[in-house]
Parts: structure tokens; C-alpha cells; sequence
């Protein structure tokens, strides 16, 4: 048996609940792992500009933001999408709204949303598209 999901993130008590009991949500192992950020990896590789970056980790979106300050403020990255979870499944995972004030606080503005995935008329997650 293993686990419907992968996060540097620790899962909230009630995810399989608001998951709609989704019985192998629930912590199987914890793996440590190395990182490095957006802002190095473009600069060791001299990648001035990204045309479109998709994050989809799992409710810590947040920390891959954090580590591409750097081309955001430069606004080096025209278009990002952004999957955000919508209930409380990781512990510190953020709201929709932490993520457009984010964006904005770069200049970037909300394209589209996509991807809504529901359970019993709970909205669960998302994709939100952001462009400069």
C-alpha cells in the first residue's frame, strides 16, 4: 500500500475525510530530499526568461514561489499556474487568496482558473493562471 499523494507538507488529520475518504491518504514514510530554487536554477543554467512555469506540489506552491522571488519581482516569468488546494489537507498550506495577493504584489493578474475539482459540492482544488 502506498499513499494517493506526495508533500513536503504533513497531512492534516480529517484530508481523507474532505477527500471523500480516500483510505491510502495518510502518511506512509517521510524521505528526506535536497532542493534547490527557481532564482538558482536560471541563473547557474543563464535562463533569462521563462515563457509559462507550472507548480503543482502538493500545497507547499508557496515555497517554489518563495525561491523564484528573485524572477518575479523582474517579472522574468510571463505566465505560472498554480495548483492550489482549496481544503485543509497539509498543515501550513495557503489560501487562495494569500496567492492572489502574492501574484499582485508582483504585477502579475488572474488569467483563468481551471481544473476545479469537487467532492459533495466542496470545492477541493484548483488551478489558478497568473500573468504579467
Amino acid at each position: 500500500a502506498g499513499s494517493s499523494t506526495n508533500s513536503i507538507l504533513p497531512l492534516n488529520k480529517n484530508a481523507s475525510k474532505l477527500w471523500g475518504g480516500i483510505e491510502d491518504l495518510n502518511p506512509v514514510s517521510n524521505i528526506n530530499c535536497e532542493f534547490s530554487t527557481i532564482d538558482i536554477f536560471m541563473e547557474k543554467n543563464l535562463i533569462n526568461y521563462i515563457d509559462f512555469l507550472k507548480i503543482d506540489v502538493q500545497g507547499a506552491e508557496f515555497k517554489v514561489l518563495e525561491g523564484a522571488k528573485k524572477n518575479l519581482l523582474s517579472q522574468s516569468i510571463k505566465l505560472i499556474q498554480v495548483e492550489v488546494i482549496v481544503v485543509s489537507t497539509y498543515e501550513g498550506q495557503k489560501t487562495m487568496g494569500f496567492y492572489l495577493d502574492l501574484f499582485e504584489s508582483y504585477g502579475y493578474t488572474l488569467k483563468g482558473i481551471s481544473d476545479m475539482a469537487h467532492h459533495q459540492g466542496q470545492l477541493l482544488q484548483l488551478d489558478m493562471f497568473f500573468i504579467i
